[in-house]
């Protein structure tokens, strides 16, 4: 038992003693920064005075406010993040591939990068490094593009972006509220007219600018130049380039252009024709361009590439100065531009146009329509008027072709010219119909076998001419256009509609209302005599009796059934007329009466004479 007893005594002795150490242990272990790159880490324990490799912990780290790694040995960050307090950070010509180590480290106020290995890969977004104050890079393969991974760093007051002639443009860096110092020298800028769009510019922070000797042209494109544009003076032998046709010379911030030097010398003017020199000799600079002399025409013809390399004729002094700004600096930049030049005359044009038949257009219209063009300007030619028959349907190949000054001849070009049929109508002269028959326009069209070519839309006035109620004839006008707007020419259809009994006739005018006499015209008595009293004046009555037989019989013939109300009018015997004497429908009365009064007092004397 005893024994038992100081087994167990034993025991927690021995967990008493170990234990405190096994938890530092961990806690040691825990604290230790996972640091990949062994010169990194051999670097940071030197800083700490450790041996080279000595585990680092983050409170150690934390100790450490400058790192500067200089050489290629160095390839990795990692680790450096947990340097809290870290300040100031220098990359020398390193192998480091990228920043994103640091993207967060709040503390850095100064980072440093330079070297040829630096590219824009190697800039993550630093907008998050809020008291970053000063930023330097420098490195050959850098280009303007890498502005926008820090333009939104609210303290950066100084930034140093050198020697890349792939900086081409600051315009990325107008966010920068608090910049005092901008250092661009040795790039490639070529306007610095963003400046006026700076925030620092316009809030009177920007002090300085240090832009000395850009070097301007290099990324620029190659351009191609036809042999037909340029000057050249084959009797004179003479070639002129006018600095009008260099793009992209550097620009002041108020628009002022910086001459180019109009010195000769090789120092300050190359001007190669094939990758050679010419000689100062054969120059003549002037403002406005480069002379060059002595070319022949084999020389010119032969020409295939010109580079024009010179210094800008631009001092400091010479140019003007923001009113803001105490220092600024755009002087002793260079400019380089190719030109390739291409001995051919390029002749364009649409592939096809269309025409409508009888068409009314001249060769020169029509080469406007196809937008026919040469890239040096030179007229163009067609056989356009003895190919394409405007009159007739089909389709044409018509050839282009042009030929420069120089003797240049374009590879000809064809466009294919279609003249579209006139829609032509055709359809039966005339049908019939029954009155009151029921028929639309298509099924007419159809019955009258109606047809049109050029793939046009057939209309008519069918509904509106014709009245299937009323027998006669009409005429329907037929026409046709197609969706080029082509018309054809109208075509006429007689359409008879006729009786139930199958004549045919023309709709009857309305009959004059018959008018009622006045008392003065009212017929006069002896009209209404009977038949069997003698007629007195036998000559009327004949007359009368005749032309009421004529008028009866024409009237028989003219007989129509229509959907209108045909009146009849019936013929009187005429009455001669007679003197007016007041006394209207006496007649010969007070004659008979003056005669019988006469031949009554003859009698009564003749009987006293005889008694």
């Amino acid at each position: 038992m005893k024994k038992v007893l100081k087994l167990f005594l034993v025991t927690i002795c021995m967990f008493i003693m170990i234990y405190p150490t096994t938890a530092v242990h961990a806690d040691e272990t825990s604290d230790v920064v996972n640091i990949p790159d062994t010169n990194l880490r051999a670097y940071l324990n030197g800083l700490l005075k450790q041996t080279t490799n000595a585990p680092i912990t983050k409170s150690q780290l934390a100790t450490i406010k400058t790192v500067t790694l200089s050489g290629s040995n160095y390839t990795d960050l990692t680790g450096i993040e947990e340097a809290e307090n870290l300040t100031t950070l220098t990359l020398n010509n390193t192998n480091i591939q990228t920043l994103e180590p640091i993207k967060n480290q709040t503390s850095l106020t100064y980072i440093t990068v330079s070297g040829d290995n630096v590219k824009d890969s190697f800039f993550v977004d630093l907008n998050g490094l809020v008291n970053l104050q000063s930023l330097s890079i420098s490195g050959s393969e850098v280009t303007h593009n890498v502005f926008n991974n820090f333009n939104k760093l609210p303290k950066l007051t100084y930034l140093y972006a050198q020697n890349s002639m792939k900086i081409t443009d600051i315009s990325a860096l107008a966010s920068l509220p608090a910049l005092t110092t901008l250092f661009v020298q040795f790039d490639g800028i070529d306007d610095f007219r963003p400046l006026n769009n700076f925030e620092s510019f316009k809030n009177g922070n920007l002090k300085a600018l240090a832009a000395f000797g850009q070097n301007t042209g290099r990324t620029n494109p190659r351009i191609t130049l036809k042999s037909g544009k340029l000057d050249f003076d084959e009797a004179n032998q003479t070639l002129y380039l006018p600095f009008s046709m260099m793009p992209k010379p550097l620009t002041s911030f108020d628009g002022t252009v910086a001459p180019f030097s109009k010195s000769t010398s090789a120092s300050n003017t190359y001007l190669g024709f094939n990758d050679v020199a010419l000689p100062s000799s054969r120059l003549t600079i002037t403002d406005d361009g480069i002379t060059v002399s002595g070319v022949t025409k084999e020389e010119f013809d032969n020409l295939d590439e010109i580079e024009y390399n010179a210094r800008y004729d631009f001092p400091t002094g010479s140019y003007p100065t923001p009113p803001s700004m105490t220092s600024y600096t755009i002087s002793s930049g260079t400019y380089d531009q190719y030109f390739d030049i291409s001995h051919t005359l390029d002749l364009t044009a649409d592939e096809s146009f269309d025409y409508n038949q009888y068409d009314a257009t001249t060769e020169e219209q029509f080469l406007k329509d196809v937008h026919a063009k040469t890239d040096d300007g030179t007229l163009v030619q067609s056989d356009f008027n003895q190919v394409v028959k405007l009159d007739v349907p089909g389709e044409y190949t018509v050839t282009l072709n042009a030929e420069n000054a120089a003797g240049l001849k374009a590879t000809p070009v064809t466009v294919k010219v279609t003249v579209h049929e006139k829609p032509v109508i055709t359809a039966d002269p005339t049908i019939s119909y029954n009155k009151a028959t029921t028929k639309s326009v298509d099924e007419f069209l159809t019955e009258i076998h109606s047809a049109v070519t050029g793939n046009a839309t057939l209309t008519s006035d069918f509904n509106k001419v014709v009245d299937l109620t009323t027998p006669g004839k009409y005429t329907v006008t037929l026409n046709a256009e197609n969706e080029r707007g082509q018309k054809a020419d109208p075509v006429t259809v007689i359409v008879t509609v006729t009786d139930a009994d199958g004549e045919t006739v023309d709709p009857t005018p309305p009959t004059p209302e018959e008018k009622t006499p006045t008392p003065e015209e009212k017929p006069s008595t002896q009209n209404e005599k009977s038949p069997s009293e003698p007629t007195k004046n036998p000559d009327i009555q004949s007359e009368n009796t005749e032309e009421q037989v004529t008028v009866q019989e024409k009237a028989n013939n003219t007989t129509l059934t229509t959907n209108e109300n045909v009146r009849t009018k019936t013929n009187q015997p005429k009455t001669k007329a007679l003197p007016k004497t007041g006394d209207a429908g006496f007649g010969t009365l007070p004659l008979v009466s003056a005669g019988a009064m006469l031949s009554l007092t003859a009698l009564v004397l003749f009987r006293k004479r005889k008694s």
